[in-house]
């Protein structure tokens, strides 16, 4: 969104502009093979309390 702001009074009169928003592509990355590998853990582990 952009947008002038400018003072009341000529005196020292200033232009602001909001600039557009840059793409920021691939913040987030997921590592599937942590992923899957923590899961199995939480699985074996639950199976394991299920059956004792």
């Amino acid at each position: 969104m952009a947008r002038n702001t400018e003072p009341a009074s000529d005196a020292g009169k200033t232009e602001t502009k909001a600039t557009k928003p840059t793409a920021l592509g691939e913040v987030i990355q997921i590592d599937q093979a942590m992923v899957r590998e923590h899961l199995d853990q939480i699985v074996i582990i639950t199976v394991q309390d299920t059956l004792n």
